[in-house]
Parts: structure tokens; sequence; C-alpha cells
């Protein structure tokens, strides 16, 4: 076996020498398994890419259905296909049995089977293959990769049910799309337009249909393949200049950090609380909403829960000023501002959580549709609770579609009583539980866009 850097970067290990062990991470693990299992070569191997892994596995749904493994070539860094890859000794492993062997299974699968329906490339069975200096792609037949952009449709609007346009952005748990990544759910592209992501060629497909079904941009995302197809490039996008650049390798090393610390579930939600502390009536950050309770509970609570226990910036930053002192790390906030979030962030927050999608929707089109959609609906949960557990009366607010939420999404959990904040705690773990799975999806990709932007920056450097 050849000496491979670690698998996921949740990881802490420096790497995986020969078969041996030496991941933090589950999904490092069922990956270890499968190369132990299969004893690492020949027709039965997995082989390892000797700089960072581009891919750890295609999705958590692989977990539950995998399905016939496609055909592979490599794809260099300024995204040209360059023929058949002969050092691809790859073979398919079904997710399900490595994390079973590696005794791991069960909580990814747990968390794994609330995640959306997969299809097309999301679905089938994870391969890791060595191409040094190379991508590889996979070739999508024409009559999947239609389905999985129908299908995607249907579940985005299974996320948000009958509310659009003007309905969305009102919408008092929905509108922090707009208010915090300026995305319109109603219109996006994201949601709009299909994306095998970076990596995948679509068979048969024109390009009459890019800007319809598929993303569009200047210069193009697509170039026409030889044999017939379109796959996506990244050399010409903002992602692939020094600036986007930047932009890729801050939000990864933020989400290794985040990712990388164990959760903590004991912040009991005050957040929302601590913005309305001590504030006079018409001060509310959600003017459209009434309080379930008292300006005087409102008060008696956060002062109860001191110290406050919040990591995140962005909240923490819409505290009154009287509930600033009251938190617990109120001298890194201060010391550090918004460079607190590498140190501070930890993926127990739903905030966290949320921020997955901001990551994603930076990435975008370069993670497939399926990855945005998993992320939505991580945020959207994690929203739900959040608002849940305010000090708002949700009672008279629309129901979201049949794939956010629960059928209690209006009932307030009250954190203000020991029962609601051992509700909340709940809750945050569940989301994370699923959110983790999206992250180490979401952070594998990150690192694949890393490295062909660093190319493309370092040959545009060198006029190469």
């Amino acid at each position: 076996g050849s000496s491979s850097e670690p698998l996921s970067p949740l990881s802490s290990a420096r790497g995986v020498r020969g078969f041996g062990l030496a991941a933090a991470s589950p999904f490092s693990a069922a990956m270890a398994c499968a190369m132990a299992v299969s004893g690492g070569g020949g027709t039965g191997g997995v082989c390892l890419i000797a700089r960072p892994v581009r891919e750890c596995f295609a999705g958590a749904g692989a977990l539950r259905r995998p399905m016939p493994l496609l055909r592979r070539r490599r794809l260099c860094g300024d995204s040209h296909l360059c023929g058949p890859c002969p050092s691809a000794l790859s073979v398919g492993v079904s997710a399900a049995t490595a994390a079973a062997a590696a005794g791991t299974v069960g909580a990814t699968a747990a968390a794994a089977s609330s995640l959306s329906r997969r299809r097309g490339p999301a679905s089938r069975a994870f391969k890791v293959s060595r191409c040094a200096g190379a991508l590889e792609v996979s070739e999508l037949p024409r009559e999947l990769w239609l389905a999985e952009a129908k299908a995607f449709h249907a579940d985005v609007r299974d996320l948000f049910g009958n509310l659009s346009g003007e309905q969305l952005l009102a919408h008092p748990v929905a509108n922090f799309f707009k208010t915090y990544y300026s995305f319109d759910p109603s219109q996006d592209a994201m949601v709009t337009r299909w994306s095998p992501g970076l990596g995948v060629r679509l068979l048969d497909a024109v390009p009459s249909e890019v800007g319809r079904i598929l993303p569009e941009s200047r210069p193009s995302l697509w170039q026409e393949s030889a044999g017939g197809g379109l796959s996506m490039r990244l050399a010409g996008h903002p992602l692939a200049s020094p600036k986007g650049l930047a932009k890729l390798r801050s939000a990864r090393e933020l989400l290794a950090a985040a990712w990388s610390r164990q959760p903590f579930f004991g912040c009991h939600g005050v957040h929302e609380w601590a913005m309305l502390y001590r504030e006079p009536p018409g001060r509310e950050r959600h003017q459209t909403l009434p309080l379930r309770v008292s300006r005087e509970a409102i008060d008696r609570f956060v002062d109860s829960a001191a110290p406050l226990m919040c990591t995140h910036f962005d909240a923490v930053i819409r505290y009154t000023p009287g509930a600033l002192p009251l938190n617990h790390h109120r001298a890194t906030f201060e010391e550090l501002g918004r460079a607190s979030e590498p140190v501070l962030e930890q993926p127990g927050c739903l905030h966290v959580a949320m921020d997955l999608f901001r990551w994603v929707r930076l990435a975008w089109p370069f993670v497939p549709s399926a990855l945005v959609l998993d992320a939505l609906r991580v945020a959207l949960r994690a929203r739900c609770l959040d608002m849940r557990a305010s000090p708002y009366d949700l009672a008279g607010v629309a129901p979201l579609g049949r794939g956010v939420a629960a059928r209690d999404e209006q009932r307030p959990v009250k954190v203000e009583t020991p029962g609601g904040r051992e509700e909340y705690a709940a809750g945050q773990k569940a989301i994370w539980m699923e959110a983790r799975v999206v992250a180490a999806q979401l952070l594998e990709r990150m690192e694949r866009l890393v490295l062909v932007a660093e190319d493309l920056v370092t040959a545009g450097s060198t006029g190469a």
C-alpha cells in the first residue's frame, strides 16, 4: 500500500500507512476498513489518492441504495478530459458494508436515513482511485441525470410546500435564507437548475440544455467532450481566481475547525431571548410575531441561564447591550470579532448546521444538487427548532412543506422549563447527527475544489 493523507478533513490523524487505520471520523474508518477487507489491490482492492482524498464517497444515500458503478475517466487540473486512467484500479464498495465492518454504521445510517432521496451520481456505491494530479470523471447516462434533475425539483417543492415568492420571503422561519444568505428559494438558480457537480460527464447532454436544465455562467461552465456530452470546468470561474481560492480555503478551514470539535448541547437556545433582554416593547427582531411569554419572563430566564454559553458570533452580536456581558465567551468575541469563528464554532450549534448551506452556496455549482438539497433540509430543520425555542409565538405561522419539519413545527419548545431544555438538547443532537453527514461530504468536495483551483491559479500565475 502507498502512503496517504487522512481520508477525511475531520480526522486529526496525519495519515493512513498501508492499510492501518489512523483516522478519527466514521467515514475515514469505513474507508480504511474497506481497504483492509478488500486486500488493498488487484481486482478486489480500493486504491487511494496520494494527495488529500478528493471524494470520500458519493453520498449518504449509498448507505441505503447503491447503484451500478459508472465508467471513470481522468480529469486534469484544468478540467479537461484526458482519456482513460490506467492507474484507476477502483472497485465499488458498499458504504453500508464498509461502515458495518468498522462498527460505525449505526449512528451514521440513522442520521443518513433522514436525508433526501438519492438518485443518479449521489446514490452509487463510492469508489476512490489513485490518479495522482488528476480528478476523475464519472460518466452519467442521460436517462439517469434527467431523472435526478426531475427528482431534485420535486424534492425542493416538498421543502417549501405551497409557499412561493413573497410568501416565502415574509415567512418568519424560511426568510432567514434571504436575510443571511441572499438566497430567494422561489427563483434562485441553485434550485431552478440542476448540477451534477464537478467531475461528472453528462452523456448526451447538449449546449441548448445549459440555462434551461443546467446552470450557466460567463465564461461557460461547460465543455463538450469528443465522445459526446458535457462536463463542468472550473477554469475561468471566479472561484479559480486568487480571490476565489482564498474564499474556498477560508471556508474549508472554518468547516474543518468547527466539525472536528465535540458537539456541545448545553446552550439551551437562549440567543433569541438574549436579543430581547431588558429591551422595551417594539424592539422585537421579528415584528410580525407576537411573544408567547411576557417581557418579565424573558428577563428572568436570561438571568437564570447566565452564564450564556452561545458560541456563534452572528448570534452574539445581536444580543442586547445588557445581555452581552452575560456570555461566557464575551472576552473572546470582543478580542477576536469574526476571527473567533474558527476558535469557538462547534457542531452542536444550530447555526453552524444552518451555515452548511452558506458554504454549499459558495461552492455551487461545483457541488451536486443532491448536496444542496441536504443542506437546505438541514438548515430549515435547524431554523424550525431555533424559532420554536424562541420567546415568539408561532401558532399563526403557515407550515412549511412535508420535507422540512415534524408535525409539531408550530409547537413551542419551552426552554425556560427543565423539560423544554431537555427537548431542545435532544433536537440539537438529532440535527447534529444529520448535519455531520452533510458536513463530511461538503468538506471532501471543498478539498477537491481547492486542489483544482490551486492548480489553475498556479498555472495562471506562471503563464502555463
